[in-house]
């Protein structure tokens, strides 16, 4: 159970970089003393004072945006958008706040903007809107109007249903402990069934994936099928790397047959190994990797431990050869499919 989350492989070594963060965090130029207790306790002070700067700098951007004609003309162009209505004033808390489907009412400030869009408008307007901050080029931060994906248009369905069906790799790849813990009660039961019944069928089946590392008596590899769906004319795994390390990453690849597509996808933080990686946070030069790559990294760095991880897979898929196999634009099996790259945090 204490290695639920990893941790069996970190040997001290691995330790150098999350050990120079911290004593370059906590250094003061004098005898450091404390104890994990005092790590908690200004990690809750950090949390707490960031969300009060938060609170007044979005207080001081709405004061600036009263009396700005610009802010003004933002606030008026999506306070008329179809369902999408900023909240402005007096609810603080809900200044991005979008509702779809239906328009919100609320009262506004001095600007005389109402909330409510006129008949006229809301059959117009094709996207809703919302208000958000972004950065101009002096870095400043202000009001700008967003046009958000709309399910009434074609254009925008498609989008919103290809990034529904590629987020389900970047869940799938989570294994068991991100299957379980997305619903404790109910998924111990279903990935347990999954693991007894479904998975053994499936293996009978002509088209079977390559497993490295599953050592969860096959749980990891169950949790991956039932969320990528045991439907093999649907989506196919092709392979799937479950060694967890500090000098390796968690990946797989799935043939997509709906949407066409090979699917690379790598899983993001879930294991201390994990953490001890985004923790190696050195600038590492790109020089020697862009021309071992085949691209320009002069001038360029990168954070030390994900250029890592990026070039264990790298090497790994080098060592499999199943891309270039599947994907081999004369002989590949799939070579009229397309490439597809999906990840969160340390997968991206």
């Amino acid at each position: 159970c204490c290695f639920s989350f990893g941790g069996r492989g970190i040997h001290n070594e691995d330790f150098s970089s999350a050990a120079q963060v911290l004593t370059e965090l906590f250094d003061g130029g004098g005898t450091l003393d404390i104890v994990f207790t005092d790590v908690v306790a200004a990690a809750m002070a950090i949390a707490f004072e960031q969300e009060d700067r938060q609170r007044k700098h979005m207080e001081r951007l709405k004061r600036e945006a009263d009396g700005d004609p610009n802010s003004l003309a933002l606030l008026q162009q999506a306070a008329t958008s179809n369902n999408a209505v900023p909240i402005i004033g007096h609810h603080l808390e809900a200044i991005l706040s979008v509702t779809l489907g239906r328009n919100i009412e609320t009262g506004m400030t001095s600007t005389g903007v109402s909330p409510t869009p006129t008949p006229n408008t809301h059959r117009r307007k094709d996207r809703d809107m919302t208000l958000v901050f972004v950065k101009n080029p002096l870095n400043d931060e202000q009001f700008a109007v967003r046009e958000l994906l709309s399910p009434e248009i074609d254009v925008d369905r498609y989008a919103i249903a290809e990034g529904a069906r590629f987020l389900r790799y970047s869940i799938a790849i989570n294994a068991a402990k991100g299957y379980i813990f997305g619903n404790p009660s109910a998924n111990c039961c279903k990935l347990t069934y999954a693991r007894c019944c479904e998975l053994p069928k499936h293996r009978q089946q002509e088209r079977e994936g390559i497993i490295v590392g599953d050592g969860s008596a096959g749980l990891d590899e169950a949790a991956l099928m039932k969320v990528i769906g045991f439907d093999t004319s649907k989506a196919e795994l092709l392979y799937a790397h479950l060694v967890n390390a500090v000098g390796q990453a968690v990946y797989c690849i799935v043939v997509d047959h709906v949407w066409e597509s090979v699917v690379l996808c790598i899983r993001g933080s879930l294991s201390l190994e994990d953490y001890v990686v985004n923790l190696q946070i050195d600038a590492e030069k790109l020089d020697a990797v862009g021309a071992e790559y085949g691209f320009d990294g002069e001038g360029e760095y990168c954070h030390k431990g994900y250029l890592a991880r990026a070039k264990w897979v790298c090497e790994d898929l080098k060592r499999h050869q199943i891309l270039q196999n599947v994907l081999n634009k004369e002989t590949g099996k799939y070579r009229d499919y397309s490439l597809r790259v999906s990840g969160h945090s340390l997968g991206e």
